[in-house]
């Protein structure tokens, strides 16, 4: 064989040939850029959650519930008093507002974050309905810090738990 015989390629074909799969199937390129950005994305998002969750540590304990891991501070002494906060919302917010220890002159004060919030688990086998949410919090009133505590959300006080379908709530 002489050198005239031989083909070789060279970089313009492969980038050509990459140019016609492009033009010849342009969904499957659309899908592929979409999924590496989804995949890219995701990753960004997990580094950021775990860089916030490392410059926010739990402020207070630990409690499980039905399975649950739930986060709650505690302050104060007296007639328990039990804070929940809204959605998007965590335990950080009443610290920075200043009502827990405004509360905690008067009250044993009492406050979780919701499942899914701050830092309480979030299982996902469960449909996280405020009903659902109010359960969960009424077993921890009844088998943890809180027995029979009078509850209270921060825009409604207490007829706001009772919708909730929360069942004892303070007697």
């Amino acid at each position: 064989m002489t050198a005239a015989r031989l083909k070789t390629r060279s970089p313009r074909s492969l980038g050509h040939n990459g140019r016609t799969i492009a033009q010849a199937h342009p969904y499957v390129v659309a899908a592929a850029a979409t999924a590496g950005a989804l995949a890219i994305s995701a990753l960004v998002n997990r580094y950021l959650a775990k860089n916030a969750e490392n410059n926010n540590p739990p402020v207070g304990q630990f409690l499980e519930v039905n399975g649950v891991r739930l986060h709650y501070v505690e302050r104060g002494s007296g007639t328990p008093l039990v804070l929940l906060h809204g959605n998007g919302s965590m335990i950080q917010d009443f610290e920075s507002s200043g009502l827990i220890d405004l509360a905690a002159k008067n009250y044993r004060v009492i406050v979780f974050d919701r499942p899914g919030f701050g830092h309480s688990d979030r299982p996902r086998k469960v449909v996280w309905t405020p009903a659902a949410q109010a359960e969960l919090i009424t077993a921890a009133d009844a088998t943890g810090p809180c027995p029979r505590a009078y509850c209270s959300s921060p825009r409604f006080p207490r007829p706001a738990f009772r919708w909730l379908g929360a069942v004892p709530c303070g007697g």
